[in-house]
């Protein structure tokens, strides 16, 4: 048995069968054949590659679902780009990298950006204004990242890392997406206008 990829298989299950408890990972499966840890362990030994240093399973950058793990939508990223991608996903009401700022009836709209150590952030008076900020500047700094990495990447994930784009979305903009025939048609399209360009 590969002890690595036994680390990585467990921790994938874990992730799945609520072991960590974490809200990103709900309603995140994993496909039948990874189920059995010998099929992901010759899956493991075919996709793993030299690297200096943690490569973390991803199911993020091949996937714009991101809600399976299976030999189609996973790879290995060294961790600091499996951390850039994860937080480009958005975990509350507002587009990713978006947060609401209330001051004296005035609602403004504040973009963070982090690279490395720096916080970058600017604020706007759309929320549209600020995730278009945010993805600007977090796809030049995930590019950025690749370059630096090109020489140890596989192609296939220097290629997607160069390609990735941050979706425009969010938890309300789907749910309204899903439950479209439920709602009133007035405020399905408010949701639109708020949520998509």
């Amino acid at each position: 048995m590969n002890k690595k990829a036994y680390k990585a298989w467990k921790s994938m299950i874990n992730r799945c069968t609520g072991t960590y408890n974490f809200e990103i990972y709900k309603d995140v499966t994993i496909c039948d054949e990874w189920n059995d840890y010998a099929n992901f362990e010759k899956w493991y030994e075919t996709n793993i590659y030299e690297f200096d240093g943690t490569l973390e399973l991803d199911k993020d950058l091949l996937s714009r679902h991101k809600k399976i793990y299976s030999p189609n939508t996973c790879c290995f990223l060294p961790k600091n780009i499996n951390t850039l991608i994860a937080s480009t996903s958005s975990r509350n009401q507002y587009l990713p990298g978006v947060s609401v700022n209330v001051r004296k009836n005035r609602v403004t709209y504040t973009a963070t950006v982090k690279d490395g150590g720096k916080v970058i952030t600017k604020t706007f008076k759309t929320q549209k204004e600020a995730f278009y900020f945010y993805k600007e500047k977090k796809e030049k700094i995930i590019k950025e990242t690749a370059n630096e990495y090109r020489d140890v990447l596989p192609e296939h994930i220097y290629n997607a890392l160069i390609q990735y784009e941050i979706p425009m979305t969010c938890e309300i903009l789907e749910r309204a997406l899903r439950n479209k025939d439920l709602m009133r048609a007035q405020d399905f399209e408010l949701i639109l206008k708020e949520y998509q360009p």
